[in-house]
């Protein structure tokens, strides 16, 4: 069975300006069912590496939620990232781009500044 170890089990995450902590937690509940996006990033990338090729270590994503609840921009935290592999940097990027959050009861903005998502291979075997 695959899982992939989320940051979130291990350490929290830097939340910027979220209005309440509620709001952090329906962050958190939306992150937990969209793993599987990023899981696929991971995967694909172990499926295209070459035989000797280690691929493991953390992407630190950030993003801003627009007042909607979508993501209106995102980005990986490079100073924070260890993971070598442009694919998975790429596509962690790309894929929580396309989550959808809770519209923000007071029409601002949240910005996530970094969240990180720790892979190992082993744990994919």
């Amino acid at each position: 069975m695959l899982k992939l170890i989320a940051a979130l089990l291990i350490t929290t995450p830097f939340i910027a300006n979220a209005e309440s902590n509620s709001n952090k937690s329906d962050i958190r509940r939306v992150i937990r069912t969209q793993l599987h996006g990023v899981t696929d990033c991971y995967k694909t990338a172990l499926k295209n590496k070459a035989a000797d090729e280690k691929i493991e270590g953390k992407v630190v994503a950030g993003f801003e939620i627009d007042k909607d609840g979508n993501v209106s921009k995102s980005w990986i935290v490079e100073k924070s990232t260890t993971l070598k592999n442009e694919g998975v940097k790429t596509c962690v990027a790309e894929t929580v781009k396309q989550w959808k959050f809770p519209a923000s009861p007071s029409g601002k903005v949240t910005i996530v500044e970094a969240y990180p998502f720790n892979f190992n291979m082993k744990d994919y075997k």
